[in-house]
């Protein structure tokens, strides 16, 4: 059905008179009437009962003005977002990352997005969750990714996916050629992990914490490399996203221990200021991440 009738319609019960709606329109009243009358055919009813001069809606007409109100907002804002699509020709997106989201998810989907706006300039910024939080407190990104939930006041987090956590050791650990380990067993050896603050580490000492068992940190590094390193020299074992360690465990050079009572997840989130409106182009983004969450989540 042509979409105009409705609008005239809408005209008509908003004006209650054909004429005036006719003015309105830039249009005869003839013409006003045939595309009245033209609506009711297709409707099969009445949708307007004269009263002198004056129109009034049938109870049929009341029920299709709720329905035309609704179409016809649904394609302005379809017209809207189709224009709101064609401005991302050019602009700028600025977002930020911080471990297995920042390192592998956000650099594919980054890559993605900008096969389909290639004239948009991206700028990401890679670092701890601190440093991401403080960020989007300066304005100076939209929207950032990391695993924890804000420490700071005015930001929003949206859980977008998990990552498994697993426990890793030198391949010549005694622990590796258990079929077995215990969480005990576990607390008991020397754990290499990274700086206090970050994320993963409270998760993993909260972990062990609510079992009653407290790890032992034989070092503190500042990065997932170095974490990865100290592991297969034989400084310790560590708690870490499978994603960081597939090259190492198909090389032989790190081992997964088998701990099935250490079931453990990271929540990756996506990060934004609360009060302040997100540009088209981080929309969009936002958008094309929730679109392809299925395809993107498996990266991490």
């Amino acid at each position: 059905m042509d979409t105009y009738r409705l609008q005239v319609f809408l005209e008509c019960a908003r004006l209650k008179n054909f004429s005036r709606a006719a003015e309105s329109l830039h249009l005869s009243q003839p013409s006003v009437s045939l595309h009245v009358r033209g609506l009711e055919d297709w409707c099969g009813t009445r949708l307007f009962e004269r009263r002198g001069r004056r129109v009034e809606l049938t109870e049929a007409g009341v029920m299709l003005k709720e329905h035309a109100q609704r179409i016809i907002a649904s394609i302005d804002s379809a017209r809207h977002d189709v224009h709101s699509v064609l401005e991302l020709g050019r602009g700028r997106l600025a977002i930020g990352g911080a471990g297995l989201a920042g390192t592998y998810l956000l650099p594919k989907a980054l890559s993605m997005f900008k096969t389909m706006y290639p004239k948009l300039d991206i700028y990401m910024n890679y670092g701890p969750a601190t440093s991401i939080e403080r960020l989007l407190q300066e304005d100076a990104i939209e929207l950032g990714m990391f695993s924890r939930n804000p420490r700071v006041d005015g930001l929003l987090a949206e859980s977008y996916a998990t990552s498994e956590m697993i426990i890793a050791a030198p391949p010549r650990h005694p622990l590796a050629r258990r079929r077995r380990v215990s969480l005990e067993e576990l607390a008991a050896e020397p754990f290499v992990m990274r700086e206090p603050d970050s994320s993963g580490t409270d998760l993993v000492r909260n972990f062990f914490k609510k079992h009653g068992l407290e790890i032992k940190l034989a070092m503190e590094v500042s990065g997932h490399e170095s974490i990865k390193v100290a592991v297969a020299e034989g400084l310790g074992i560590t708690a870490i996203g499978r994603r960081w360690i597939e090259n190492e465990v198909a090389l032989r050079q790190i081992a997964v221990l088998k701990a099935p009572d250490f079931n453990l997840e990271i929540d990756h989130r996506i990060v934004q200021r609360a009060a302040r409106p997100l540009s088209q182009a981080a929309k969009a983004f936002f958008q094309f991440l929730c679109d392809r969450r299925r395809e993107l989540r498996r990266l991490v």
